[in-house]
């Protein structure tokens, strides 16, 4: 995979999370449009993504994530500095976004430890198909306690 088959999978990141998080915090919205199974299509949506991330290799991951990770901060940065952002606002966003920087150095880590890291075979920390497995599932935890944060 290429660094733009990992960036698309990277903005798919953002969909299930925002889901659970508005079904979690204003459940009573009307919505135009109403997934009856988000409670298993997100952790598999959020999977998948994290999936085609993680498979696309140490020398991809290690290119956009903290490309990434640079790009929020100095999002976070501009935007604290704007006059028409309150600080507060800016503090909100920021409280509700720390999941996604954990989330970019998780991936930055499994991909560098896993079996898709660099060196050779036997360098690597976590092997196939653990990493793949430990690549997928974890995130869920995380998944887990940002909707509800």
């Amino acid at each position: 995979m290429d660094a733009s088959t990992s960036l698309k999978a990277l903005t798919f990141i953002v969909g299930p999370v925002s889901l659970m998080s508005l079904r979690h915090k204003v459940p009573k919205l009307e919505r135009p449009f109403l997934l009856r199974a988000a409670k298993i299509v997100t952790p598999l949506a959020f999977v998948g993504a994290t999936l085609v991330i993680y498979w696309s290799k140490w020398k991809v991951v290690s290119f956009i994530i903290p490309i990434t990770i640079l790009s929020l901060i100095l999002y976070f940065v501009f935007a604290y500095r704007e006059p028409s952002h309150t600080k507060e606002i800016v503090k909100l966003h920021l409280k509700s976004g720390w999941w996604l920087i954990i989330y970019y150095l998780f991936l930055l880590a499994m991909s560098y430890a896993g079996s898709y890291g660099p060196g050779a075979k036997t360098d690597h920390l976590i092997h196939a198909p653990w990493d793949t497995l430990v690549a997928g599932l974890s995130p869920i935890l995380l998944l887990g306690r940002t909707c509800r944060a």
